[in-house]
């Protein structure tokens, strides 16, 4: 475009869903515009200049239109997403000009936004964007996956399913850290091998190894401890989505 670019507010767009392989550059549209004047920032509002956006995997699902834990993007919608920016301007006693602040918003450079569905990020922290990872949605549900909910200990054995995801990887890692035997599964040779060489974990496999009938017993041994509970999730619809582990020692058929 003939004028300057920084002059306006840069929007990236859902132009159409994408199909059954992985997004492409042309299922997304750049939008420039005009950005927010201070004048429209209302009471216990900011306008944010955004400095870091995340990409994460289940934004293919909000993307295909599925029924998700937020509602679908549409064509033309601009993309949502966890992000970080800047404080420009505040109308509001929390922040104030110069702040660093962690929120759910949008693909795009400026947005004004409420106060209340924001978190400030510490100025001295040297690296902003990890909480966006490490200290963010992912790092929070490893970590209170495993120590809340799994309550896991030293010397147990932990199986860790999509290692080398995003949530994955970090609670690989925490799990060594706390001392267990980590087993981690991931998809092909090669993410099984970030996950054994680089990540730490004790044993790999690849899920495609597990297609079919199992061909190894593995010491896990305490899964029935779960049964009752993990009964009543599934009779009320609240394993629906998830992943299931479904073992019979009886059963010759038993997959995994």
């Amino acid at each position: 475009m003939e004028e300057n670019q920084e002059d306006y507010n840069l929007r990236i767009a859902l132009k159409t869903r994408p199909n059954e392989t992985y997004p492409q550059q042309d299922v997304f549209q750049i939008i420039y515009r005009k950005p927010p004047a201070i004048e429209e920032v209302g009471e216990n509002e900011l306008l944010v200049k955004v400095k870091y956006v995340s990409i994460i995997a289940s934004m293919r699902v909000w993307m295909s239109g599925q029924k998700s834990y937020i509602d679908p993007v549409n064509p033309g919608d601009t993309m949502p997403a966890g992000c970080i920016g800047e404080v420009l301007y505040s109308r509001s006693s929390k922040y104030k000009v110069g702040d660093l602040v962690l929120g759910f918003m949008r693909w795009e450079k400026y947005i004004i936004i409420k106060d209340q569905k924001l978190f400030k990020i510490p100025k001295e922290y040297p690296h902003p964007s990890h909480f966006l990872g490490a200290l963010g949605n992912q790092g929070l549900t490893a970590y209170f996956g495993l120590h809340d909910i799994g309550k896991i200990k030293q010397g147990e054995t932990v199986v860790i399913s999509a290692a080398a995801g995003a949530v994955g990887q970090i609670a690989v890692q925490l799990a060594k850290l706390q001392g267990c035997r980590v087993i981690g599964i991931a998809g092909g040779q090669e993410k099984c091998d970030f996950v054994k060489n680089v990540l730490g974990a004790d044993e790999q496999l690849t899920k495609l190894a597990l297609q079919g009938k199992l061909k190894c017993i593995e010491d896990i041994l305490y899964g029935l401890d779960s049964a009752p509970r993990g009964l009543r999730r599934l009779i009320l619809g609240e394993n629906l989505g998830q992943v299931v582990i479904y073992c019979d020692k009886e059963n010759n058929n038993s997959k995994l």
